[in-house]
């Protein structure tokens, strides 16, 4: 038989009647002739507030080991007409939102053990691609690395003799927004160059499924190469001297050309957000810019960009199209843009640097201290083939 815990109101009534009583409030009886059937002395509006707990004797508070009993709810709040647990004697509720001293205590020391364990998971992680490297010349680097160096050490705020701050607090973009920018710093971290600091605010990383995934914008960056400071002055000096190695000179080409199609896949997707069109950029896109950068700078392209898109819009105005086709309309509107100014032979002069699009460093270090053409990097087409043999000293003519 159950047993319940009364309010003295209620202490006339045996076990039997207190089930009867229940059974009667819960089939909808009104209150007031319950009241009266069982001489209860309470106004019809506030007998929710007396009605019994009921006592499960299975089961004990892990505070101080009282008994547990459930509160009955007035009708029709839910279809078991109970809540959690209490505890007879202290505050504890069987939930996760308890706030008796014992559950506060408890969740603090689960709280204080998870920080522990992930703070150590990411102290793991960060150790795990440690190394010291020993470079006799930075022309051992391959071009993509030395650029990418050079440009941590001039974006990022030097913190300590190897540590460097988060590339997200520089007013200068470390690259284009994209995904150019990570894959400089996935290429140094491959060759141990460089690794997360384990001293990287622990916000700044994510911890799924037992998997730590940083924030590379926003962690510290640990530089591991033993003569590293000798190796930036030996960079600097080469842009200096205009005397590249030959192996940078092949590799050129092709890292003047993916910087500049980030730039562009950085206008295209500036555009697209602006007109509130889907911003993902697919291969038909990126094999469009492809085609358009093969005879145009940055700057035109990003003339032909802002003409699609202005095109785009136009087309999902007069068509009733919806987003996703204004989009894909853009595509096509950009290429007939360029098909159309080559076949006509339009001189066209191309934009100026969008003002939310800044120059990024990957871009100065490689136009303004390697090749010291400045923003002709941007202004003018990028050849697709350049001579091993070109002559530094006539780019600045």
């Amino acid at each position: 038989m159950k047993k319940y815990i009364l309010n003295e109101r209620l202490w006339h009534l045996s076990e039997l009647q207190v089930e009867d009583f229940l059974k009667r409030y819960y089939d909808g009886e009104k209150c007031i002739n319950l009241l009266k059937a069982f001489e209860i002395n309470i106004a019809p509006s506030a007998l929710s507030k007396y009605l019994p707990y009921q006592i499960d004797e299975t089961a004990t508070c892990p505070n101080c080991n009282a008994i547990l009993t459930t509160k009955y709810l007035r009708r029709g709040y839910d279809q078991a007409h109970q809540t959690r647990n209490h505890c007879s004697e202290c505050e504890h509720v069987e939930s996760l939102s308890c706030k008796c001293e014992f559950c506060r205590q408890k969740r603090t020391n689960a709280q204080a053990e998870r920080k522990l364990y992930v703070g150590n998971k990411i102290y793991e992680y960060c150790l795990s691609s440690y190394g010291s490297i020993q470079i006799q010349s930075a022309t051992q680097l391959s071009l993509n690395n030395a650029m990418a160096l050079l440009a941590i050490v001039r974006t990022c705020n030097r913190l300590s003799v190897t540590t460097y701050g988060a590339l997200i607090e520089s007013d200068i973009p470390f690259a284009p927004s994209g995904s150019f920018g990570l894959e400089l710093v996935m290429s140094l971290i491959r060759e141990k160059l460089i690794r997360i600091s384990e001293n990287s605010n622990h916000k700044h990383f994510t911890f799924d499924e037992d998997q730590v995934i940083p924030m590379y914008a926003h962690v510290n960056w640990e530089i591991q190469i033993e003569n590293f400071d000798a190796i930036i002055s030996e960079i600097e000096d080469i842009g200096l001297t205009g005397n590249l190695p030959n192996t940078w000179l092949l590799e050129m080409p092709l890292f003047r050309q993916d910087l500049a199609l980030a730039e562009c896949k950085a206008f295209y997707k500036h555009c697209l957000d602006e007109r509130k069109l889907p911003s993902d950029i697919g291969a038909k896109a990126e094999a469009m810019l492809v085609n358009i950068l093969r005879d145009n700078s940055v700057a035109q392209c990003y003339q032909a960009i802002w003409n699609g898109a202005m095109r785009a819009i136009d087309f999902k105005s007069r068509q009733g199209k919806n987003n996703a086709h204004a989009a894909n309309y853009m595509v096509g509107a950009c290429l007939r843009y360029v098909d159309h100014a080559r076949a006509q032979g339009w001189n066209t002069a191309g934009f100026q640097r969008n003002y939310n699009l800044p120059r990024s460093m990957i871009s100065f270090v490689l136009y303004d201290v390697l090749l010291k053409i400045g923003e002709r990097g941007f202004t003018e087409p990028v050849p697709l083939n350049e001579s091993l043999e070109f002559n530094i000293s006539g780019l600045n003519q």
